[in-house]
């Protein structure tokens, strides 16, 4: 015969499991799980997916793109480790290639692994009607509802590898489809610090992205479109705008120095820029005597005329070039033809401006560690 009180011990000491936990102590517990750990809890049960989807996902850095035959998601849970999913699937075929990697964000020969591990993952049947630009944007959108990250790339890669491009109707697509997932009422507002986007000149589209960034986390700004003109006057009225400090811009555009006084650094390309405009940004540099901050202009049509800019100056134009600590910065110091340093409010720093056949940039340094601090390598080293 069993005992009653024997029954209740063992009901009142049984060790609780998982499933019987409370959903906001789960998710206490996502919180210190890493991204990939988290997507494998995700699939355990319907509340195990609760908890990790109301759980904000911090990430070092984010990427998502697609190319000719695949498309690709990376992320970093750390600043020096890069996990990349690659998505090989064509329409109407019966299986999908998934491949899996961990490497490190920067190979150094002789120091570290140039691949950490690689995984690859084949399914079979699948749905026909899915490729790898579906599959991506579906696990995309698992990450992007309550996203906080160091830098998000949008169209773009965290490590700078060699991929085909695509074919220019499944870009369209691509960014069609992110935009509207970008866009999504249920996405809340990204919290990234900064924002790489490779994208077209639709004004509209840019300012919908930006508008969807939290701009009291946004910090830098990079614009990629190469060989086009992009209009900003729009984006420049945008508080994402406003309140970054940094900014990239490898497209052609007309420079306004008002719209630029406030970053603290610039690297853009221009069709030719006016003297006059030059100089008031040096001006301004010059007030805000913040060491570390530069600019860097690269000139795609005119190039810069050296005599005019020195005439500009309320100092007498002196070159005074930079003597380099290694053979690299060395190489890359001989193409200036001009070095101007102008003093600052703070004795102890200056500001050094370059100038080559096709460059003109400036660096606040240090007075006494000039020929390290000056950003000699702008431009040539991204």
């Amino acid at each position: 015969m069993e005992n009653p009180e024997m029954e209740n011990q063992e009901v009142e000491h049984r060790v609780p499991v998982w499933e019987d936990l409370p959903l906001t102590f789960k998710i206490s517990v996502v919180k210190e799980l890493g991204y990939k750990d988290r997507c494998c809890l995700r699939k355990c049960s319907y509340q195990d997916m609760l908890a990790v989807d109301a759980t904000p996902n911090h990430l070092h850095e984010v990427a998502i793109n697609t190319f000719e035959h695949y498309s690709l998601l990376s992320f970093s849970d750390q600043e020096n480790t890069v996990y990349a999913i690659r998505y090989n699937k064509n329409l109407r075929e019966a299986g999908a290639k998934f491949e899996f990697t961990i490497a490190p964000k920067v190979y150094i020969p002789g120091k570290n692994e140039k691949l950490e591990s690689k995984k690859v993952l084949n399914r079979e049947p699948f749905p026909a009607d899915f490729n790898d630009m579906d599959l991506v944007l579906v696990d995309f959108w698992i990450l992007l509802k309550k996203l906080h990250c160091e830098k998000l790339h949008l169209n773009g890669v965290i490590m700078k590898d060699w991929h085909p491009m695509a074919h220019p109707e499944k870009t369209l697509e691509f960014r069609a489809r992110l935009l509207e997932m970008l866009t999504d009422p249920e996405v809340v507002k990204i919290k990234t610090k900064a924002l790489s986007l490779h994208w077209h000149q639709e004004q509209d589209e840019i300012l919908q992205i930006l508008q969807k960034l939290d701009a009291n986390t946004l910090k830098s700004l990079e614009f990629s479109d190469r060989n086009a003109t992009w209009e900003v006057d729009q984006i420049v009225e945008t508080d994402q705008w406003r309140r970054s400090e940094k900014v990239l811009l490898e497209l052609l555009t007309t420079f306004n120095v008002e719209a630029y006084v406030h970053f603290s650094e610039i690297q853009m390309h221009v069709r030719n820029l006016e003297e006059q405009e030059l100089w008031r940004l040096i001006q301004i540099f010059i007030a805000k005597n913040l060491h570390g901050s530069s600019f860097h202009f690269t000139y795609r049509v005119d190039e810069p005329d050296l005599q005019r800019i020195l005439d500009t100056f309320d100092v007498e134009a002196k070159n005074e070039p930079i003597h380099a600590q290694t053979q690299l910065r060395s190489v890359l110091g001989g193409r200036f033809i001009h070095t101007q340093r102008f003093k600052m409010p703070s004795p102890d720093l200056v500001l050094v401006l370059m100038i080559s056949e096709k460059e003109v940039m400036g660096t606040v340094c240090h007075k006494d560690q000039v020929d390290v601090e000056a950003k000699v390598e702008r431009g040539l080293l991204r």
